[in-house]
């Protein structure tokens, strides 16, 4: 080509950058530019060849066409494990185009000859005819190329038949299994779509915001029943004997919350006063023994509390909920069909457990509430992710504490939340709204950040503008966008407002959010009193884990800096004076009088722990609040706030914000705390330190008696009584039994021990609290033989999906390698555990210390074949590379991770790498800077002995 060709070819690329479907410039500006070239042709044929591969390489679709409805026929054998599907969608254009491109799986085979893809004009105009069809595994493309131009405003059928197996893989369409009561496998066909998943069933145009109708028909063999997003039309059984099931047209939605499973699964159902028909279904033996009563029950109250709230009824005439053998998370939010693993679905009223009922209450509620944010609006492209699952992770608690008040699962959330805040801690953290670039990036948002932070961002917003104005600006959220796709933008300005018309011009949440929601991390909030003049400074910097990462964290535009609803109490006497203020961006400091508070009152911030940052005091308020956690007012202090001041105190010391003895002296008055919200906050705190001491024996034990100290007064109190309790009582009993096993506490150890002894000698284990049954099977492995893990193994291939999760956990408890060794080798086996188990199964070994390096090693050695394959595209993997290097803390520990992370493709695991890199640095430097100061402590402290 010569160099004037070349030259017009580059100008003309200048411009293709989003719409890359429509033509760069009219042909007639180029016949205009080259009338004098002979190669016109060539051009054109070079144009052509550049911009389908502009096109291919994007990720995202050009939006030259757009779905309006899909009809779906999918024949599912569930002998042969094969599905024929055949695709009709119905599409408008928007620019005129000589190509499709939509979405659809390389494991999709596209059939060609008679049942050859096909284009069809409705309006009896001349059609282009598709001339190639080709797949595009990079970014799951199949381009259709046409011999002439669709006309913009036309409306087109596209019909494309297409074949597929059916596999193991827990993404897209696959095959689930269960053993019957006959001791026969039966198998199921089930959905995962989210978030990509889609284009792996049909042929899709698979991005959130391109939403349309859809007419499913599923065909199937006669012994098993069919069920969609919307309820059964009509069925036909045909003359062979397989039944064809015509689904009704569903509402606007996108495609990752289209769903069908074809089973033999039973149900139990009602039907509202509103008249939808809720039914829970799970395998037929559960549901015989009524364990879909207790979800079923709350699904129904929860369902009319959303409708009510959000000012919207749910719009669907029926809504199944379904506890699928093999799922790769707790809930999937699908319109209509919300699938469940099991254990988030199913409750056993005859064997209570706090614990259990907890776990179904919240997912039961996260995944309800998804039905309005998710489904009836969804976010516009995956980096708003948050404006479904972080809106939804706070609503979960509202509905959950509507229809279990009794939980107080605002407390549990302030305990949840500290999970995200040990996360955007670290300098490779990420903002809430996290741009995505390419397809293997959106798996890595489904994670604390989105879920925990995005609650509690909703929380602290709902705190700050009021209960009228959050559940006004909602409803408005959700009217103005009902059936389409929002950017968080959208949601700002409906709560600016609400503001405006209630008076309240004086909050920008706009302004606020986006200090929360576009740069990463978290303040701590520093009160510094003057004692002599009454006063107090007020400031925020940015909390880092460890201090000397500073230097590696992006630019903010906001210079990490926040607007901070600040509240705090001031003790004087009998009176508590809780006050409020904020911090912004602008403002270097506050200066607040305290009114007269005396010199030995303390003061507390975040009260009750409704703002999403730490707070830090000057040394002498940190002993005024010590001695009053020491003394018989301590309950003067909320049970939140009691906790969080140890896990915060803790936390800023390994910073080298604060000196760690006043920490360490603060967490002694748990010696008197019976609040188990209190000690699960404490605990994770105090964890972090056993974590980084079980590698130095002399300390550990050490820290191990005074945990024990700490904690024995509590566990005696609650014993190991098998009466019923409130869940108050029940949630502080748990806790108190593992810590001290976990401990070692002699009492607890010995009675575990033979309480397992007894089922090992009887068969029989209902002599052992449901509730202390997972501290129960690990401290008696732990303690135990091979005799006792053996046992443990026998009884997880015999027992119920409830029991095998105990046991999964406490079979990782054991300190024989070998043994460790051999159950991870299991876990590979899908015969003999399930796959979406398998990472509780390594994350288990590798957060003990027998397990550490018998972990890793096997995660590496396995990486490629088994964990990578297996939990890279269902979005399980970030959460197997979190735990597996958890105790890592050693200079030999970094080295090995940097040398697998290097130069290899992590998939969705990427950032998670790069954060236990971080969390490694970290704990090598808190172990250089308190380690030492940790022992000296312990070494003068008394420690009763029990």
């Amino acid at each position: 080509m010569n160099t004037v060709v070349e030259l017009l070819l580059m100008l003309c690329l200048l411009p293709l950058i989003r719409n890359v479907g429509c033509d760069l410039f009219e042909r007639q500006a180029l016949a205009d530019i080259s009338h004098s070239l002979d190669d016109l042709e060539e051009v054109e044929e070079m144009l052509a060849w550049k911009r389908e591969e502009q096109i291919l390489q994007s990720t995202r679709l050009p939006n030259n066409v757009i779905p309006l409805h899909y009809d779906l026929r999918l024949e599912v054998d569930l002998q042969e494990f094969v599905v024929l599907g055949r695709v009709t969608v119905t599409v408008r254009c928007q620019v005129p185009t000589s190509y499709i491109l939509l979405h659809a799986s390389n494991k999709l085979e596209i059939l060609g000859g008679d049942s050859q893809p096909m284009l069809q004009g409705q309006n009896g105009d001349a059609t282009p005819t598709i001339t190639s069809w080709s797949l595009h595994s990079e970014n799951d493309f199949l381009l259709l190329k046409l011999d002439g131009e669709l006309t913009k405003d036309g409306v087109y059928n596209v019909k494309i038949h297409f074949r597929m197996g059916l596999g193991d893989h827990q993404f897209g369409l696959y095959r689930s299994s269960y053993i019957n009561k006959n001791k026969q496998k039966r198998y199921l066909a089930t959905t995962h779509f989210e978030p990509t998943g889609a284009r792996k069933a049909f042929p899709c145009f698979d991005e959130p915001a391109l939403k349309a109708t859809f007419k499913v028909t599923l065909v199937h063999q006669a012994e098993y029943q069919a069920v969609s997003n919307m309820p059964v039309e009509r069925s036909v059984k045909r003359e062979d004997g397989w039944v064809k099931d015509h689904f009704m047209t569903s509402p606007k939605m996108a495609t990752y919350l289209v769903a069908f499973v074809v089973s033999d699964l039973t149900s139990v159902g009602l039907k509202t006063r509103s008249g939808i028909e809720i039914n829970v279904s799970a395998r037929p033996s559960a549901i015989a023994e009524g364990k879909g009563a207790y979800s079923l029950g709350i699904s129904e109250k929860i369902l009319t509390y959303f409708g009510d709230y959000l000012g919207i009824s749910y719009p669907l005439p029926k809504l199944d909920l379904a506890a699928i053998p093999d799922f790769p998370m707790g809930g999937m939010e699908n319109w209509g069909l919300i699938m469940f693993e099991e254990t988030a679905l199913l409750y056993d009223i005859e064997a209570p457990s706090a614990k259990a009922k907890e776990k179904v209450s919240h997912v039961v509620s996260h995944e309800l509430a998804h039905m309005w944010f998710g489904d009836l609006v969804t976010m516009k492209w995956w980096d708003g992710i948050w404006l479904n699952e972080g809106i939804t992770s706070y609503f979960e608690r509202l509905g959950a504490d509507f229809a279990e008040p009794d939980l107080k699962v605002l407390d549990l959330l302030t305990c949840e939340v500290r999970a995200a805040m040990e996360k955007d801690s670290l300098a490779s953290s990420r903002p809430v709204y996290q741009p995505v670039h390419r397809t293997s990036e959106i798996g890595e948002l489904f994670d604390d950040i989105t879920y925990l932070k995005g609650a509690s961002l909703m929380r602290m917003l709902h705190h700050s503008v009021g209960e009228d104005i959050f559940r006004t600006a909602f409803q408005n959220y959700l009217q103005k966008n009902a059936y389409s796709s929002t950017v968080q933008e959208q949601l700002w300005e409906e709560f600016t407002q609400a503001l405006v018309q209630d008076g309240q011009s004086d909050l920008n949440v706009k302004s606020m959010m986006d200090t929360w929601t576009l740069q990463m991390g978290y303040p701590v909030v520093t009160f510094n009193r003057d004692y002599s003049s009454g006063k107090m400074d007020v400031t925020q910097q940015h909390f880092l884990k460890d201090a000397s990462a500073s230097n590696r964290v992006p630019d903010s535009t906001f210079g990490y800096k926040w607007y901070v609803p600040v509240s705090y109490t001031i003790k004087r006497g009998e009176k508590r004076n809780p006050n409020s203020l904020w911090l912004t961006p602008t403002t270097d400091a506050k200066v607040i009088d305290l009114e007269g508070a005396g010199a030995e009152d303390w003061i507390l911030g975040n009260v009750e722990q409704v703002g999403f940052y730490r707070v830090n005091y000057d040394p002498k308020n940190w002993r005024l609040l010590i001695n009053h956690l020491r003394s018989d007012r301590f309950q003067d202090i909320p049970a939140v706030n009691r906790g969080t001041l140890v896990d915060d105190a803790l936390n800023l010391a390994g910073a080298s914000m604060l000196d760690i003895t006043i920490a360490l002296d603060l967490s002694q008055y748990l010696v008197r705390e019976r609040s188990h919200v209190a000690w699960e906050l404490a605990k994770s705190a105090l964890g972090y330190i056993s974590d980084i001491l079980s590698s130095e024996t002399d300390v550990y034990q050490k820290w191990q008696d005074y945990m024990v100290h700490l904690i024995t007064l509590f566990y005696n109190d609650v014993s190991w009584t098998e009466e019923d309790l409130t869940f108050q009582d029940e949630m502080g009993q748990v806790v108190a039994v593992s810590i001290a096993c976990e401990n070692g506490q002699p009492d607890c150890v010995a009675r575990a021990k033979d309480l397992f002894a007894r089922w090992m000698d009887t068969n029989d284990n209902s002599h052992i609290p449901e509730r202390l049954k997972k501290t129960v099977y690990c401290t008696a492995i732990e303690h135990g033989g091979e005799a006792q893990w053996e046992f443990g193994w026998q009884r997880y291939q015999q027992g119920d999906t409830t029991e095998q999760i105990y046991l999964l956990s406490a079979l990782a408890c054991t300190q024989d390698t070998d043994l460790l060794k051999m159950y991870l080798e299991k876990s590979k086996d899908n015969g003999q555990i399930r796959q979406q188990y398998a990472a509780d199964v390594i994350q288990g070994i590798a957060e003990k210390k027998a397990g550490k390096s018998v972990a890793w090693e096997f995660f590496v050695d396995n990486w490629e074949d088994f964990y990578f394959k297996s939990f890279n595209e269902n979005g399980a993997l970030p959460s197997i590379v979190e735990k597996i290097p958890k105790l890592f803390c050693t200079d030999k520990d970094l080295e090995n991770l940097l040398l697998f992370t290097k130069d290899r493709d992590l998939g969705t695991a990427a950032r998670t790498f790069q954060q236990a890199v971080d969390s490694t640095q970290a704990n090598i430097r808190w172990r250089q800077n308190n380690l030492d100061k940790v022992q000296k402590w312990l070494d003068k402290i008394i420690i009763t002995k029990f």
